[in-house]
């Protein structure tokens, strides 16, 4: 349980790098009318499986934490969650780089203002 704790508490700042990075390319794509290449893809895809990896210890925790003050905490991360998921499924089918970078871009920074208000800034 101990080391579970730890990965979901280190892994975030992996994830909120990644994130951070997804949004640059994204703004930086759409702003400057650039390629949607394949390591862009990647790079959008890798951020969303460590959000659902992060998501889904997450979940382990809560249910076997039994601490019931953190379910806001897991609600709002977990919509986090959705919404990035969501804008990457919608950029993979859109047709034209720019409207990925535009799905990429709002979506995702939904989602990381969504993640970053459930952050539990006391202790």
């Amino acid at each position: 349980m101990q080391t579970l704790l730890l990965t979901h508490s280190g892994l975030r700042y992996l994830i909120l790098a990644m994130l951070l990075l997804s949004l640059f390319t994204a703004y930086r794509g759409l702003i400057r009318h650039k390629v949607y290449t394949p390591g862009i893809k990647r790079l959008h895809f890798i951020t969303r499986i460590l959000l659902m990896i992060q998501g889904l210890i997450g979940i382990v925790l809560y249910i076997t934490s039994g601490f019931p003050a953190i379910y806001f905490h897991l609600i709002f991360m977990l919509a986090g969650i959705i919404v990035c998921s969501i804008g990457y499924g919608l950029a993979a089918r859109a047709t034209t780089d720019r409207v990925k970078y535009q799905r990429i871009a709002v979506f995702f920074t939904t989602g990381l203002i969504i993640i970053i208000s459930a952050i539990p800034y006391y202790k």
